[in-house]
This record gives C-alpha cells, sequence and structure tokens, in this order.
C-alpha cells in the first residue's frame, strides 16, 4: 500500500498520529473506514489511541464494525480497543454488527465481552437492530448468549 510508506514517512518527521480533523476523525479513523490493514497497524504503532472518538462519539472499532471489517475489528480489539464505547445516541459496535447482518464480527465482540444487553438512547439492543433487518440467525445468536449470561 503506497499510503503507507507516505504515512511512515510522515511519522518519521514527527507527524502526529493522532491529530483529528475539525469533526474529531483520526488518520485511524481514515484508514479503518477504507480498509486500510496495514495503515492501521503502522498508526496503532506510532501511538494512535484505538479508542479515539469522533464528535458524533464514534471509535475507530464503530467503522470497522459497521463495514465489515473483521481483520481490523481484531486488530482494535488486540490494542485493547473497547468493546463496548458507544456513539453519541448509544450504539455500541455489537449494535452496529447486529444491524448490518456482519455474524463473525457479532460472534468476536461477544467473544471479547461485549453487552449483548447493551441499550441504546432509544431503548434498541442488538438483538432488536438484528431482528429489524431480518437476520434471523443473529437475533438466535444474541438470544442463545443473552440466556447463557443469565
Amino acid at each position: 500500500e503506497g499510503q503507507s510508506e507516505f504515512v511512515r514517512l510522515l511519522l518519521d518527521y514527527k507527524a502526529r498520529a493522532d491529530m483529528p480533523t475539525n469533526m474529531g476523525h483520526t488518520p485511524l479513523h481514515l484508514a479503518v473506514q477504507e480498509g486500510f490493514c496495514e495503515l492501521a497497524q503502522l498508526l496503532l504503532e506510532h501511538q494512535a489511541s484505538p479508542d479515539s472518538a469522533t464528535q458524533s462519539g464514534h471509535t475507530p472499532l464503530t467503522f470497522a464494525t459497521s463495514k465489515g471489517h473483521a481483520d481490523l475489528a481484531r486488530l482494535l480489539l488486540d490494542r485493547r480497543a473497547r468493546a463496548d464505547a458507544s456513539s453519541g445516541d448509544g450504539r455500541t459496535p455489537l449494535h452496529l454488527a447486529a444491524a448490518e447482518g456482519h455474524a463473525d464480527l457479532v460472534r468476536l465482540l461477544l467473544d471479547r465481552r461485549a453487552r449483548a444487553s447493551a441499550a441504546t438512547k432509544a431503548g434498541r439492543t442488538p438483538v432488536h437492530l438484528a431482528a429489524d433487518r431480518g437476520h434471523r440467525e443473529l437475533v438466535q445468536l444474541l438470544e442463545a448468549h443473552l440466556a447463557r449470561a443469565a
């Protein structure tokens, strides 16, 4: 990836890996949103925060889960990203993965102790969002997880 070499050069010249835009997006947010795993790894190696939040409360993990980037989600979680970080409306990465039908990410987040019972400010849980979108397999998976946790 050519952008990784360019970013490496900037970082070598002491560019800040966490410099946000006026909306709070950091280079890590942008790399994750575009699915650039190598670039995300480089930024994390240069102290980019896996939990930095945009003005609307979205973290890099939020972007990874909504876009279906399981490799990036795993990388962020391995770097201690908070699995239950919530956006301004209370949606967590698990809400987004469930709504988008990303079964692999739902399993990963549950394995990393994301709370299946977390509710948005409107009272919606990941089960609700999966059901709204017709993701029956995820509804069953989430309900089974909740039953085991009870």
